[in-house]
């Protein structure tokens, strides 16, 4: 019986990231490959200024990259305009930041709770 082929949930080709500093480009990205599996535990380490937080911006689609192509679930995510991409953050990405804005007089619940009814989802 042949099992069928999974399709990755994320694919990252041949990605840069390139920023304007000082009159000068500073490549940050330099032709990352990586492809993420569906039902996978992935870590990212690096040292500091490696360009671990740029990569998950851009898987994220927080930002676009230089160069490269990223794909979410086979389609050209890095080719999305900026509403389509906080559509797919918003039902299918879920984002732990380091430093995230969580509101001080909230319990964990209800900023967890104030995040769904944002998005109107029931809590």
């Amino acid at each position: 019986m042949d099992v069928p082929e999974r399709q990755p949930l994320l694919s990252v080709k041949g990605v840069e990231r390139s920023f304007d500093v000082g009159g000068q480009k500073l490549r940050v990205l330099k032709g990352i490959n990586l492809t993420l599996e569906p039902n996978r535990l992935i870590m990212l380490k690096g040292r500091s200024g490696s360009g671990k937080t740029t990569l998950m911006n851009l898987m994220g689609g927080l930002d676009r990259p230089t160069e490269g192509e990223i794909f979410f679930q086979g389609k050209p995510f890095h080719q999305w305009n900026d509403d389509k991409r906080t559509e797919v953050r918003r039902k299918d990405i879920g984002f732990i930041f380091q430093a995230y804005a969580l509101m001080p007089l909230l319990s964990a619940y209800e900023n967890v709770e104030l995040s769904l009814r944002m998005a109107k989802k029931a809590a």
